[in-house]
């Protein structure tokens, strides 16, 4: 459903309630993530297990980030290069310093 609310806001004009409606769902689905996903369990066990699980929740810590800077800062002078660095040098390199143990040895 959250993730429905993004594209929609994707889809509107980018001042106007864009920014509240893909900022809201970002907040929402990663604090969703944070709750319930696997990476809760994971993060409780020992070794790669606990990597891959922490890794994991601070990326959907700078994935809910994102969605407040989403919120708040849409009018601030530095607006753009604060939300592609939060997305991109934040929540996309977690991810792949997460996934990296299982995917690597695959390769």
């Amino acid at each position: 459903m959250f993730i429905g609310f993004f594209f929609l806001g994707m889809w509107l004009p980018f001042h106007d309630m864009r920014t509240w409606i893909m900022g809201g769902s970002v907040i929402f689905i990663g604090s969703w993530l944070l709750l319930f996903d696997m990476a809760y369990v994971a993060a409780k066990k020992d070794k790669q297990f606990k990597y891959v699980g922490v890794g994991l929740k601070v990326g959907y810590v700078w994935l809910i980030l994102n969605g407040v800077v989403l919120c708040f800062l849409a009018f601030h002078p530095l607006f753009y290069d604060i939300y592609i660095h939060i997305f991109f040098l934040g929540f996309t390199f977690s991810m792949i310093w997460a996934h990296a143990p299982i995917i690597l040895p695959l390769v």
